[in-house]
């Protein structure tokens, strides 16, 4: 069985764009930019990053009965990676969708347009993330903050309402 000119060519470039997709993950795309003049080479993410890269965490609170409030707790969706879950952490996957809901109600406040219980899936998927935290701890209402981190700084950028647990 002999190899096609074509055939060789196409393998070829498979294997350049395969090449240059895994030079692009360990952060080269400046110097591989130069190359790309049709803007063809794929930008892929296999990976989540770890857990505090994001600049908005989730803190959530309970009030009691007699109206007095627990503290603020950072929530976090995944327990730290085990050494020996370099290949496989299918937690991560939680801690990045909890990234992204803050993010997209975030991204509604700053904008202006509502960001509560009655239009924002996010605010409502936050929600039910406070409920579960909070749901067994005695609390009679349940809130949550975003809440934006800087260094070692953090500022409460929103407050949702108090809702029932």
């Amino acid at each position: 069985m002999s190899a096609t000119p074509a055939g060789v060519a196409a393998l070829g470039i498979v294997t350049l764009l395969l090449l240059a997709s895994l030079v692009r993950q360990w952060g080269l795309p400046s110097r591989l930019a130069m190359f790309d003049l049709l803007g063809i080479l794929p930008g892929w993410a296999f990976f989540i990053g770890p857990r505090g890269e994001y600049d908005l965490a989730l803190a959530v609170r309970g009030q009691r009965e007699d109206g007095n409030f627990g503290a603020w707790q950072e929530c976090a969706a995944a327990q730290p990676r085990r050494p020996w879950q370099w290949l496989w952490y299918p937690e991560a996957y939680a801690a990045s969708t909890l990234g992204q809901l803050i993010d997209m109600l975030d991204r509604r406040q700053v904008a202006g347009r509502p960001a509560d219980a009655d239009s924002s899936l996010a605010y409502d998927r936050l929600l039910a993330v406070t409920r579960a935290r909070l749901g067994g701890a005695g609390f009679a209402t349940v809130q949550f903050a975003l809440v934006q981190r800087a260094g070692g700084d953090r500022a409460i950028t929103f407050t949702s309402a108090l809702h029932p647990c």
